[in-house]
């Protein structure tokens, strides 16, 4: 089944229900709050959420391992997370965490850089050198200041 036929499916069940009184529920993003999340912050923010009777609280989120492992835990109902990270910690831990919905057909992740640094493609990348977390292209930063980009390597820093 393809992403976007997921996504129609949990719409359609979860819309077919409506509250009686107004459900709790705790929500966290994978992170910070960003055009991504528009849809769950904008929801809240509009009162969507509270005219479904919904009384929601979202908290930003530290990465979707730890979304995976506080919803495992409890701490949350619901949670975003890359795919990844779910079957990761299904395959290794056995979590009774489960996907529900896939928001994207393809992955949102970028990297960016300034228009100053000359850097168009990939291969221009390589004489770089920068810093991220381990296995988070997200993260990536230059140590080096805006004035002077000058190449650098590339180090994990996790």
């Amino acid at each position: 089944m393809k992403p976007a036929a997921v996504v129609l499916l949990a719409t359609v069940a979860l819309s077919t229900t409506t509250a009686t009184a107004a459900d709790k529920v705790r929500f966290q993003t994978d992170w910070l709050p960003s055009g991504e999340h528009a849809m769950y912050y904008g929801g809240w923010q509009k009162g969507i959420f509270a005219e479904e009777g919904i009384d929601i609280t979202i908290t930003r989120g530290y990465g979707s391992g730890d979304t995976v492992t506080k919803l495992a835990g409890g701490a949350f109902d619901f949670g975003v997370a890359d795919v990844s990270a779910v079957a990761t910690a299904r395959a290794r831990q056995n979590v009774p965490v489960k996907t529900i919905a896939a928001l994207y057909n393809q992955s949102p992740h970028s990297l960016f850089v300034l228009k100053s640094s000359g850097i168009t493609n990939l291969r221009d990348w390589k004489t770089r050198r920068s810093a991220s977390r381990r296995a988070t292209v997200t993260n990536s930063t230059s140590r080096k200041s805006r004035k002077n980009p000058a190449p650098i390597r590339a180090r994990s820093s996790g």
